[in-house]
């Protein structure tokens, strides 16, 4: 090997022994030299490479080296014993490096009201009224006239699914996402396809209006009587699975729960799902 290249130097290769003579002629392989490995074994100086772009535009993915044993039957003129080797790029463009999805879920002691949050969450009816609770504050909080006349433009919310309408003076959220869980029944009456199904509709509204964060209650964990410990298994196994089918998106899901008991539920359910 010839040891006055250095670092940053252009060498072309051909493969001579795999192509045809016209591709020898139109095909040049170009690998800058990016740095140098010394084998202690061999006591040799050996170059590594990285693939550019030849004058035809034909991509080369970068290379990787690994080590072999020399045949020196096939290769009488080669002393040392190792040398190192490179896979060829090929003609597809290079594959983009995979985005790391930063979405994430967080369970607060702040109750919905209080979350810092693009959208919140309602736990809302089938008719999308002004109910009492926690949804009539949000109401009020938003301007019950206002957010009444745009729910009743909707008119209908099915059980397990959401729709949404403007957060108006809700805080600074963008969006109010109207989510109807199902009322308990003993858990044989498809509650948990329900509630799932609430959870991640609401996720897909949040997506749809490119949101970077939601805050929920525990839906259906009121009045209507799921109990927490379900409630939340059903509502993590959304969020996460939701997390899951959508990398290209990233989202903060904060769960409102003031009350300390729920709370500790959910963190134990959270904590068994990220093992």
């Amino acid at each position: 090997m010839d040891r006055n290249f250095k670092t940053g130097d252009i060498v072309r290769h051909f493969k001579y022994e795999t192509l045809s003579q016209e591709e020898k002629d139109n095909l040049m392989y170009i690998y800058e030299i990016i740095g140098t490995a010394h084998h202690t074994e061999t006591e040799e100086q050996l170059m590594v490479y990285r693939a550019l772009y030849d004058r035809n535009k034909v991509c080369a993915r970068p290379l990787q080296m690994f080590v072999s044993e020399v045949d020196h039957e096939k290769y009488p003129n080669i002393k040392q014993k190792y040398r190192f080797e490179v896979v060829e790029g090929s003609n597809k463009e290079p594959e983009k490096p995979v985005k790391k999805n930063l979405s994430k879920i967080e369970i607060l002691e702040n109750g919905i009201l209080k979350l810092d949050t693009e959208a919140v969450v309602n736990a809302a009816n089938s008719n999308l009224l002004q109910g009492g609770g926690v949804c009539g504050v949000l109401f009020n909080a938003a301007g019950a006239a206002k957010l009444q006349e745009a729910c009743d433009e909707i008119g209908h919310c099915d059980t397990g699914k959401a729709v949404i309408t403007p957060a108006f003076n809700f805080r600074d959220a963008k969006y109010i996402i109207h989510a109807v869980g199902p009322v308990w029944r003993g858990g044989n009456n498809d509650e948990a396809n329900l509630l799932y199904g609430a959870y991640y509709s609401s996720l897909e509204l949040a997506k749809e209006k490119g949101l970077k964060s939601i805050g929920f209650p525990l839906i259906s964990a009121g009045i209507y009587g799921y109990p927490a410990e379900e409630a939340f298994a059903v509502a993590i196994k959304a969020c996460k699975e939701f997390i899951a089918n959508n990398q290209d998106y990233d989202i903060v899901i904060k769960f409102g729960v003031p009350e300390e008991s729920k709370r500790i539920i959910g963190k134990n359910v959270l904590a068994e799902y990220e093992r």
